[in-house]
């Protein structure tokens, strides 16, 4: 792979027509790295999502056997450069070895995931209802229904996944998998990793005589790139991983268009634990451990760290307070991704400090002590400390901090600990830590947090959300703008499709998943009934 040029990619072109130029931050020494790169221009934009648009009809009707080669090539491609990919990443976060190699390895296992997906092809969700005319009442028509692709979408890479959410990440490759050509918006926080990934999906779309337009990156720090993209008329959805303002800033857009379309979001979330008493009647040392790792992991940068721990207020779990504060000077100091995190971090702390009255208990602080200038180059974990009474009293203005932070809440009992969860937002994960003699109470409980959170994790952490087919990532707003989906897992593919009914086909303009032959042998449902056998002609 040759040196990195700073360009978009544009089908099968290296395109270097946009203005204003910018480099990439290192994470470590907050230093500008090479090469120059450039806002994309409207210009470019609108070639790629031109592109993207003739290769539409060709990627939708491509065959299971085409997609499924692409996405395994792409894997091969990807593992060939890994070295090169995860020296630029750490360079360009401050992620170490270990954590990029973990990210890049499962952004591999999920493409071969959706290429079995696409092979297995019952996904596309078949009905069919055969035609009845020996019934009482009026004849019934033929009607059958799938799932097909929505058209060209437009994806925004994340901050702080440069492989897992970004060029090869979950948006990506659940939209070619449906059958959508995808145009990349590539985060300015590692734009080096976005161009290498990009050319490898180039050599594989040009090894195997793919349509060029089957994707595209831009990319740049200015809004007006992302605008463009979520703007063009022929962009059919958008899948974005983000804060909670940016996402409302795109989301809005695309309703102003004079045709709106889906915006697939995944925002903020708090992630609380609540920690039953007889949590701290036990060995505390796997929760204390487990919790850490899970606060630390990524430096807190994952949208599923545990931002909260709610608990009963005990001797024990004073004890186990300082327990935790003796295990946390130990937790190693990490870089945060840029500056721009930092700033944000800093601003959202200070708001537990503010509007919650958090207390700072690590690392500890001396009263009067001036504050210093953030630093994204040696961040500790921050954990504070209030009660639950203290928070209601403040009107509970739940803030995100995206980094290493936890607030613990003291309650008085149990039902005050329900009463406080009551008033949390929408989110994507709660965890139980939840004794065996304590399961009836919390089962009581169980329907209401149900309804606020897309995942419910029972005496474990929620952090390292598996690729799978019962996964679930997303959740009530403001954790998406659309919880009744998933960006991570299997069901992801269902964001960038629609279903289609044809009444009374002929057999020969029917897709291959609806044809009474079933030349595919998936699973459809018949009349009611799950099978994968031939209908009679």
């Amino acid at each position: 792979m040759d040196s990195l040029t700073g360009s978009q990619i544009i089908g099968q072109q290296l395109s270097d027509h946009g203005d204003e130029e910018y480099r990439a931050t290192s994470a470590f020494s907050g230093e500008p790295i090479s090469p120059f790169f450039r806002n994309a221009s409207e210009g470019e934009v609108d070639r790629a999502v031109c592109l993207a648009r003739d290769a539409s009809g060709f990627w939708a009707t491509a065959s299971p056997d085409i997609k499924s080669k692409f996405l395994r090539g792409l894997a091969q491609r990807v593992n060939a450069s890994r070295e090169t990919l995860l020296n630029r990443a750490s360079l360009e976060t401050g992620y170490p070895d270990r954590r990029l190699t973990m990210e890049l390895d499962r952004s591999l296992f999920q493409l071969g995931v959706f290429a079995n997906l696409v092979e297995e092809g019952s996904w596309v969700d078949a009905i069919i209802d055969q035609r009845k005319a020996d019934q009482a009442g009026p004849p019934q028509p033929d009607l059958r229904r799938m799932l097909r692709p929505v058209g060209p979408v437009g994806v925004f890479g994340a901050s702080n996944f440069p492989f897992a959410i970004s060029v090869i990440g979950n948006d990506v490759v659940s939209a070619w998998a449906a059958g959508c050509p995808v145009v990349v918006k590539g985060h300015p926080g590692h734009p080096g990793t976005c161009e290498l990934l990009g050319r490898c999906v180039q050599d594989v779309i040009r090894s195997q005589n793919l349509p060029e337009g089957i994707f595209s990156l831009v990319q740049g720090t200015q809004n007006r790139v992302g605008e463009a993209l979520v703007q063009h008329p022929s962009i059919r959805a958008i899948g974005f991983t983000g804060s909670l303002r940016g996402g409302k800033s795109l989301w809005a857009l695309t309703q102003k268009r004079t045709e709106p379309i889906p915006f697939f979001a995944e925002l903020g979330s708090l992630n609380p634990t609540l920690a039953f008493p007889a949590t701290f009647r036990r060995n505390t040392s796997d929760f204390t451990k487990n919790l850490l790792a899970s606060l630390t992991m990524g430096n807190g940068q994952m949208c599923t760290r545990p931002g909260f721990v709610f608990y009963v207020e005990c001797r024990e779990t004073e004890q186990w307070t300082q327990e935790l504060l003796s295990a946390a000077s130990l937790a190693p100091q990490q870089p945060l991704l840029n500056a721009s995190v930092a700033s944000q971090f800093a601003e959202a702390t200070e708001q537990y400090r503010v509007q919650l009255d958090a207390r700072q208990i690590f690392p500890l602080q001396t009263k009067g002590e001036p504050k210093s200038e953030f630093d994204a180059s040696n961040s500790s974990l921050h954990l504070y400390q209030v009660t639950a009474a203290e928070v209601l009293s403040c009107g509970a203005n739940w803030t995100e901090a995206f980094g290493p932070v936890c607030i613990l809440v003291g309650c008085k009992d149990l039902e005050e600990m329900k009463a406080i969860t009551n008033t949390l937002p929408g989110g994507l994960t709660l965890s139980l830590h939840v004794d065996p003699a304590e399961q009836t109470l919390a089962a009581q409980w169980l329907s209401d947090w149900t309804a606020k959170f897309g995942r419910i994790v029972w005496n474990d952490f929620p952090t390292g959300v598996p690729i799978g087919n019962a996964t679930q990532h997303g959740g009530p707003y403001p954790a998406s703008f659309d919880g009744q989906g998933t960006s991570i897992g299997t069901r992801a593919i269902e964001r960038f499709a629609r279903p289609i009914c044809y009444q009374n086909f002929p057999e020969t303009l029917l897709p291959p998943e609806l044809q009474s032959d079933n030349p595919r042998h998936i699973w459809r449902q018949v009349d009611g009934r799950l099978t994968q056998d031939k209908l009679p002609h």
